[in-house]
């Protein structure tokens, strides 16, 4: 089976994950009953997706990982895991008159597993689920938050802290350094100025730096890499990439900026204050935001991964205010008014498809 770490997982990959769905939907669909719900593909000659394989030579490798791992997954016998006392465990055959025959509903489960094992390895493919290596430093930072957590930290200078879901960092403390080692997650920093006595509070991300210049900021690394740098009272400088010390930018309330190493820094831009610090008063505000944006931020607190198969449904726009407490029901939200079905798999992942 491949092995990929999180870092490593780009665009490309998450597109090929939902041409693997779609290329797939068909295998024994057909055969199962309408209360499975198990979607269609429109694309069923694969001209669209042989086009998008065309159009890049990545595209076919990344295509070729997905289909490996659903290969892979799909010599495991998903039911008879989930149940092994059940008669699915039994190779989905039952005894009659001293002789093994099929059970009637064979092909129902065949279609439901494949379906299952798509949705694992489509899960594994797009988080990033194998152990990486950031895995040990996040388990041994100095303070994290769970899953769906948002936890407050006040630190020894009296500085205040606040971790989004699945945040992790380190503290690097002494008498001329206050300097926060950003791991993973987001989260907002409410900090003592610098003075004569207390030495510059510095936010180290992803090989860029956050000096306070001020009071009051956030700061987001997203599953693909980037950091996202907002100043919310008064003034930052970040510093995109230490290699290159000369190049920073000083951010004023209201102001953000990205930066990563698929993500060249470019000049700041304005953001709505109220939108993307909506998270801390357990809301997440969406204004005519593509799907697959509100995915990435729901991802970050779904006990489940939640995955878009298809371009065309993922760049379509969603708007509203949703509870952080109540994605799933977001997520029906969603589904509901974009017309698309969902296949679940609860506590592992949700699959929307168009």
């Amino acid at each position: 089976m491949a092995h990929r770490t999180r870092h490593s997982i780009s665009e490309t990959d998450r597109a090929a994950a939902g041409w693997v769905i779609r290329s797939h939907a068909g295998n024994g669909a057909n055969d199962a009953p309408e209360s499975h719900n198990l979607p269609d593909t429109s694309d069923t000659d694969g001209t669209e997706r042989d086009a998008w394989l065309a159009a890049d030579q990545t595209h076919q490798a990344a295509y070729d990982l997905a289909s490996d791992v659903w290969d892979d997954l799909a010599k495991i016998d998903i039911a008879s895991l989930s149940n092994p006392g059940s008669p699915a465990a039994a190779n989905d055959q039952t005894q009659s008159n001293g002789a093994v025959t099929s059970g009637a509903n064979t092909n129902t489960r065949t279609s439901t597993f494949h379906w299952l094992a798509i949705a694992a390895a489509i899960l594994f493919l797009i988080t990033g689920s194998w152990v990486g290596p950031d895995y040990l430093a996040r388990n041994l930072a100095d303070y994290q938050s769970g899953r769906g957590e948002i936890r407050d930290v006040i630190l020894a200078d009296g500085s205040r802290l606040t971790l989004d879901s699945a945040t992790a960092l380190n503290i690097h403390f002494d008498a001329t350094t206050r300097e926060i080692e950003l791991i993973s997650g987001r989260a907002s920093f409410d900090v003592d100025p610098a003075n004569d006595t207390t030495p510059p509070f510095v936010v180290r991300a992803a090989g860029g730096t956050i000096r306070a210049l001020g009071t009051r900021f956030d700061v987001s690394i997203s599953d693909e890499g980037p950091v996202t740098v907002t100043a919310i009272e008064h003034q930052i400088e970040v510093t995109p990439n230490l290699s290159v010390p000369t190049t920073r930018y000083v951010l004023s309330p209201g102001q953000q900026i990205a930066y990563g190493d698929e993500t060249p820094a470019k000049a700041p831009v304005i953001v709505d204050l109220g939108q993307s610090t909506s998270w801390q008063r357990g809301l997440l505000v969406f204004d005519h935001r593509t799907l697959a944006d509100v995915v990435t931020e729901l991802n970050r607190y779904a006990h489940g991964t939640i995955l878009v198969a298809g371009n065309d449904l993922a760049n379509r726009e969603v708007s509203g205010v949703f509870r952080i407490d109540r994605i799933d029901q977001v997520v029906d939200f969603m589904s509901e008014s974009l017309n698309a079905r969902t296949l679940n798999i609860p506590g592992i992942a949700t699959v929307l498809i168009p």
